[in-house]
């Protein structure tokens, strides 16, 4: 029982991903000769201050009316307590 254990490990290979992702590691400093030659500077198109409103979440009672859940009918409701179909 024992030999058959060990071909079976034997027997079973490593596993090899199927799937090849991309070196995200820098392998070193890249050096570009454009960015020597440019010099920052600025659009005359873009105001430095902008009035950026953040997103907060909405209150139930502020949503508009079309996207409420519909009421319960008072027979879907005994329908729900009585446990379904009887």
């Amino acid at each position: 029982m024992a030999a058959s254990g060990v071909r079976t490990i034997r027997a079973i290979k490593p596993h090899v991903p199927l799937i090849k992702f991309p070196d995200r590691r820098v392998k070193g400093v890249v050096k570009s000769t454009s960015s020597q030659n440019m010099t920052p500077s600025t659009s005359p198109n873009v105001s430095k201050s902008t009035n950026i409103t953040l997103a907060t979440c909405l209150e139930w009672e502020d949503l508009p009316a079309k996207y409420h859940r519909k009421s319960l009918t008072p027979e879907e409701m005994e329908f729900i307590e009585r446990g379904g179909p009887a």
